[in-house]
């Protein structure tokens, strides 16, 4: 999602309408196809109701930059999502250390 922001502002910059507006597309599937349904609202919890929030938020502001050709709102959108990004990132590498220390293990079994 955070590529396809950078890459919208890139075409906003360049006024290059049809890859800005493709690109705000791209951010908003991945929004509303990927983090919005992955969410499950009613055992998240605290945490997935303010996911929820800014996911909402987000996609608002994605739509308005997008009509209203705002590099401002795409930079926001960018600032929102980044530690978000950043926690899922974190977390696939505990995972990942998690697992690659499990193996010596499971082979020992």
């Amino acid at each position: 999602m955070l590529s396809a922001i950078a890459t919208a502002r890139g075409a906003l910059a360049r006024r290059d309408v049809p890859t800005k507006c493709n690109s705000i597309a791209r951010a908003v599937r991945i929004l509303e196809e990927g983090l919005m349904t992955a969410l499950d609202r009613s055992a998240g919890g605290i945490l997935a109701e303010n996911l929820g929030a800014v996911y909402d938020y987000s996609l608002g502001r994605l739509i308005q930059a997008n009509v209203r050709n705002d590099d401002a709102m795409l930079q926001e959108v960018a600032r929102l999502i980044a530690p978000i990004a950043q926690g899922w990132k974190e977390m696939k590498k505990s995972n990942v250390a998690a697992n690659d220390m499990a193996q010596p293990a499971l082979m020992e079994a």
